[in-house]
């Protein structure tokens, strides 16, 4: 619970928050058309019938990235992609992609078009709506991973607003006839015309970045075995042809219950071409383009993010032997086969679930604009129902096929009537049951909690961790790196009061050369990448850790601006240090080269440096690195740093303890301590360098040369004797 209505943070604080509700942000965009050939052929998931191979792309499958950080650095990264869904493992290989750079699951959005003609993204489809391909999502996954530093570094200020159209590309889909549900087209059913959008438009390149949220199936192509983006990729296309804006992200809505239909029929009936696709796809970018034009309502303050589960009712399921008589009639529909096969596969007892928890997803942006998601197909009129439930409906976003794809979500109504949404669609998704009456009851029930939490700026949550008003401490790594720091994190993660990273994101490899050189605001640069991840901590009561020696250069920095750090000083003999980076190929191709330490171009220091041959380049590294460390060892008060040896670490088991206490971190366990140096994480296994006893003599008097006076100081005395 939050403590104090404001947050606590040095008392210069303005030098590197933004202004109060502004808004920085960066897009990218990536085409993810996988190759379709006669020898590797790929099959469309979600079409009906038999699955079918690809025979040609149509509309290239494109994926929007758009990272979003508030005036308190809280960041929102929004993915929207021409996917059928994004499966659980997708789901997973993102969080844990993005938690390096502090970025929450609950500030996650990724939302699949659902076009029914791209390949299978969804593990636990039935098999019979096409095969899931693993390394097309692993793909997927790897685009989003890379450009993650890219979105980073390429926030700038931008405007934000909103507004709303009323805009149809399609029509309901259940038609009651003789007394039954079927799958036809309804003209007065519900459709969800209900079309927010918010506005981008980004100061320094000038880009106007549209993002609109609207709910119908992208299944207009009709039997066409092509791949394509369908109706939302002619949707971009005609938008950004309109000079309106210059970057289009569609967000899939409450489609559930609604698919395409053909704009130019007085008599709706269900799109079935490409052509079809492209004039919806173009409807929707004329209605959109009308609207834009119009007065939009500014966004401003923060973020506000937070995840509930929803827990519904599922129906009775059969049993076991009615189940077992339905996998063996192979005259019966092959999906529910399979589905019951699975049922008896999982539960052999018969114990089947009667609930299933559905997590729901709130990302508030100022209190104006909310965002609610959910990982299944929700229908149109459930949509109807939770956006009369929430107390701003114009500028709220239902966002389906988000953060995974659970099942099809029926409103009670639509439980009671019956039809393949409420039915027979678990088969689709082989859950355990259809979700039976009190479904509705519980989603809205979970909305309400979502939006209270919201409202009620005492509920503590992503985004508002420096509200907590809790100062804490912290602590730093100081090294040349290549002494165990990667060990040293996972030893000290042991501690149960404290969140210790190694390379948490941004990584600055480009910072510390800037750092030393003295190019940078340090304390900027440092709060703008930790200042979310360190509030968390103190907001539990925890330490904030760091082991990446690229926090060497701004140890002075970091001592001033929070107070209760304290640093540890890792060293390592020079011989082993300069062999690994040689192994690595330290300034003549590591990846890291750009930002590893060198004298600054222009001084008389950088042309004698220039000169040194790579062995010699490294020896000054390991040589100025430690004499920054030494010089800081001399400014800071004693009982704020602790120099230990690698080599001590490694062999005395008790230094590990020795560090615990000295960084006041609590649940020292021996047996896991000594389990994490077995391990030996990060060990060098590549490049080849012999190890110091077997160097020549002119490499060993080089490295005394260089290293000795500075190794003494750090109690490493006669360590490489000369030869001969």
């Amino acid at each position: 619970m939050v403590t104090a209505p404001r947050l606590e943070h040095p008392e210069n604080a303005d030098n590197f928050l933004p202004d109060p509700g502004s808004f920085r942000a960066a897009f990218t965009e990536v085409n993810i058309t996988p190759r379709v050939s006669q020898e590797h052929p790929l099959y469309l998931q979600g079409l009906a019938g038999p699955p079918r191979p690809a025979s040609s792309v149509t509309l290239p499958l494109m994926m929007q990235l758009l990272l979003i950080e508030d005036d308190h650095h809280s960041r929102v990264l929004m993915v929207a992609a021409d996917l059928f869904g994004f499966g659980h493992e997708m789901v997973q290989g993102v969080r844990s992609a993005a938690s390096q750079w502090g970025i929450e699951p609950e500030a996650i959005i990724l939302n699949a078009s659902h076009t029914h003609y791209a390949p299978g993204t969804v593990s636990h489809t039935v098999k019979y709506l096409g095969p899931y391909y693993e390394a097309y999502a692993r793909a997927v996954l790897d685009h989003i991973s890379r450009n993650l530093s890219k979105l980073y570094y390429g926030l700038e200020e931008c405007n934000i607003s909103w507004g709303k159209v009323e805009a149809q590309v399609g029509v309901n889909r259940r038609l009651k006839k003789n007394g039954a549900v079927q799958f036809a087209p309804n003209p007065d059913g519900y459709y969800e015309t209900h079309t927010p959008f918010i506005l981008l438009d980004l100061r320094e390149t000038r880009q106007k970045l549209v993002l609109v949220n609207h709910g119908c199936h992208p299944t207009g192509l009709g039997p066409e075995n092509t791949i394509s983006a369908d109706y939302p990729g002619y949707f971009r296309k005609a938008l950004t042809s309109s000079g309106q804006v210059s970057k289009v992200m569609f967000m899939q809505g409450a489609l559930g219950s609604s698919k395409e239909s053909r704009p130019s029929e007085r008599e709706k009936s269900f799109s079935s071409g490409s052509k079809d696709a492209e004039r919806n796809g173009e409807l929707l970018a004329k209605q959109l383009a009308q609207s834009i034009q119009k007065e939009l309502t500014p966004v401003s303050g923060p973020f506000f993010c937070l995840n509930l589960k929803a827990e519904l009712p599922l129906k009775p399921l059969p049993d076991q032997n009615s189940l077992d008589q339905l996998l063996k009639n192979h005259r019966a529909n092959p999906m529910a086969r399979e589905w019951a096969g699975k049922l008896l596969k999982a539960f052999p007892e018969g114990k089947y679930p009667n609930q299933m928890a559905l997590p729901v997803q709130l990302i508030s942006m100022g209190g104006e604009v909310t965002f609610l998601t959910f990982p299944a197909e929700p229908v149109a009129e459930l949509g109807k129902i939770i956006r009369e439930a929430v107390p701003r409906p114009d500028s709220t976003f239902i966002l389906g096929c988000t953060n995974g794809l659970l099942a099809y979500l029926p409103s009670d109504q639509v439980i009671s009537e019956g039809g393949y949404e409420a039915e027979t669609s678990a088969f689709t998704y082989l859950t355990p049951s259809p979700f039976d009456l009190g479904t509705e009851p519980g989603i809205v029930s979970t909305v309400k909690n979502l939006q209270r939490a919201s409202a009620d700026e005492q509920t503590a949550g992503y985004g508002r961790y420096h509200l907590t008003g809790r100062k804490g401490k912290a602590f730093f790594v100081l090294s040349t790196g290549r002494c165990g720091t990667m060990t040293l994190a996972h030893l000290l993660d042991i501690a149960e009061n404290a969140r210790v990273w190694h390379h948490i994101q941004p990584d600055f490899i480009d910072e510390a050369l800037q750092a030393y050189w003295g190019n940078i605001d340090q304390e900027g640069t440092f709060w703008k990448a930790r200042y979310t991840v360190i509030h968390k901590a103190w907001s539990e009561g925890l330490i904030h850790g760091e082991t990446d020696h690229l926090m060497t250069q701004f140890a002075d920095v970091l001592a001033e601006i929070i107070p209760d750090s304290k640093f540890l000083v890792l060293t390592r003999e020079p011989g082993g240090f300069v062999r690994s980076g040689m192994r690595r190929n330290y300034y003549v191709g590591h990846p890291w080269d750009r930002g590893r330490l060198r004298p600054r171009e222009g001084l008389r220091e950088f042309e004698s440096w220039r000169e040194l041959s790579q062995f010699e380049k490294t020896c000054w590294l390991w040589d100025k690195t430690n004499q920054s460390i030494l010089e800081f060892k001399d400014k800071i008060s004693p009982d704020r740093l602790l120099a230990v040896r690698f080599e001590d670490l490694t062999s005395d088991i008790s230094k590990s303890e020795e560090i615990f206490n000295f960084l006041e971190l609590k649940g020292f366990d021996q047996a896991k301590a000594e389990a994490v140096f077995s391990l030996k994480l990060n060990a060098q296994k590549t490049g080849q360098f012999p190890k110091a006893d077997a160097w020549p003599d002119d490499l060993i008097l080089k490295l005394s040369e260089m290293c000795d006076e500075t190794a003494a100081k750090l109690g490493y005395h006669h360590v490489h004797e000369r030869k001969g």
